[in-house]
């Protein structure tokens, strides 16, 4: 809304440059001078699928393409804002897509249109918040599940839950490194013997230059 300057507002719009497609998000917030707009460009031309292109290789990449391999349990990729969580959860979908399986995904704001996956947007404003969400996903029975960001007990508790009852649960969270990761999902009441059955790998992740 154009005429409104006084609250925050937020949205996207897809548009073309020759052959390539741009999704661009872009984020309002009142300042005392008018108002900060930031916007985040995202490139839909080129798949981020694939795991080796977002820098995992060797051990780690082994070791998480064997976690995903198993048709239950729960993978967590942690790593400070913007290190890129949600690409590397995108990549082990397309790792474990099959057109036999249901995929579905929960995510804050859907960044990239992945082919296959049931994407379902959160919108707090409107109630549909990540444990809404994630309730009415799992009535519908995936196989795997991807959840982009575990922030608060209900929904990790969840989560857990399906990852015990034989689902594939790939979830994201904003922590600093592995160790702090484990901690801060024991701190939203989660049993520590629930976590250790579920867990089938806890990485970290960071942006490095290159």
């Amino acid at each position: 809304d154009t005429e409104e300057n006084r609250v925050p507002q937020d949205g996207r719009n897809e548009t073309a440059l020759g052959d390539r497609k741009f999704v661009v998000r872009a984020s309002f917030l009142p300042v005392a001078d008018g108002e900060k707009v930031v916007l985040h460009v995202s490139d839909q031309s080129t798949e981020p699928h694939d795991l080796e292109r977002l820098g995992y290789w060797g051990h780690s990449l082994h070791a998480l393409t064997d976690a995903v391999e198993n048709t239950n349990g729960l993978v967590v990729i942690g790593g400070p804002a913007g290190s890129g969580k949600t690409a590397t959860l995108y990549g082990l979908m397309h790792v474990v897509a099959h057109p036999s399986r249901n995929l579905a995904a929960i995510e804050d704001t859907i960044e990239h249109r992945v082919p296959g996956i049931n994407q379902t947007p959160v919108n707090t404003k409107a109630g549909m918040t990540f444990a809404t969400a994630l309730r009415a996903v799992l009535q519908q029975d995936p196989n795997v599940l991807m959840i982009s960001d575990l922030r608060e007990p209900e929904t990790t508790g969840m989560a857990l839950h399906a990852a015990l009852a034989g689902r594939l649960v790939l979830a994201g969270m904003a922590t600093h490194d592995v160790a702090a990761t484990v901690g801060h999902i024991i701190a939203m009441h989660t049993e520590p013997y629930l976590l250790a059955s579920a867990s089938r790998a806890v990485v970290n992740q960071r942006l490095v230059r290159r």
